[in-house]
């Protein structure tokens, strides 16, 4: 096991709002169609508001 920091290593793409906080789910490839779907029907359509 090596402890040395190599400066060439790529850092791992980051999912979801982690990697892009403005995304939401309907945006986000993993997301089912079907869940889009069934959360719209309920209004849950937009993003939540940030914590007080």
């Amino acid at each position: 096991m090596s402890t040395s920091s190599d400066s060439t290593a790529t850092q791992p793409a980051l999912l979801g709002r982690y990697g892009d906080p403005a995304s939401d789910y309907r945006s986000d490839t993993r997301s089912d169609p079907r869940m889009v779907d069934a959360l719209a029907a309920f209004g849950l359509t937009s993003v939540a508001m940030p914590r007080p």
